[in-house]
């Protein structure tokens, strides 16, 4: 399953937070096809999974991941990466098989 870092729930959080929504609302990430054709990794809120989702809840934060992603996201990790003063979330290789708790 899709791993999360503290950091990452955390700019999650504080992003629902100022988009005034509920605090049980969670994080879907899910692919869609983009305008050139390709296959797009996607993120946002919603309150409820889609029946078929793979469902977690890490540092606090539901998270919801697409069925035709969770297989390759299964070893990765959401993080947050600071560039130009701006946090950005990321996607990366799990270490050690997990690695959600990073400071």
């Amino acid at each position: 399953m899709l791993q999360m870092t503290d950091r990452a729930a955390d700019l999650l959080r504080n992003l629902r937070q100022e988009a005034e929504l509920p605090e049980n609302t969670g994080v879907r990430v899910y692919s869609e096809v983009g305008a050139s054709g390709e296959a797009t990794l996607s993120i946002g809120f919603t309150p409820e999974p889609l029946p078929s989702d793979a469902v977690t809840e890490q540092a606090g934060m539901r998270l919801f991941v697409a069925p035709e992603i969770a297989g390759p996201l299964e070893s990765a990790v959401m993080d947050v990466i600071a560039e130009n003063g701006e946090s950005q979330l990321i996607f990366r290789p799990a270490e050690d098989g997990g690695g959600a708790s990073t400071p």
